[in-house]
């Protein structure tokens, strides 16, 4: 089975990144794909990613945890 595209973003214009622009990471291609989109289009005055969490009850486990959104 193939291996998910992961790793860590450097943004060449890290003033328009909402967050730490120095602990971006990417899990899929597509999201590497829009992160260049992102920080290159000069439409786009800032962006962030998984900087906000969303907790939620897991009926499953008893538990809260939290959802990252991309």
């Amino acid at each position: 089975m193939p291996k998910t595209l992961q790793g860590k973003f450097r943004p060449k214009n890290p003033d328009k990144y909402n967050g730490n622009p120095g602990e971006i990471y990417y899990r899929s291609s597509w999201e590497k794909t829009f992160m260049n989109w992102a920080d290159l289009n000069e439409s786009v005055q800032s962006w962030q990613s998984e900087e906000k969490a969303v907790w939620y009850y897991d009926p499953v486990t008893k538990k809260k945890r939290r959802y990252f959104p991309d």
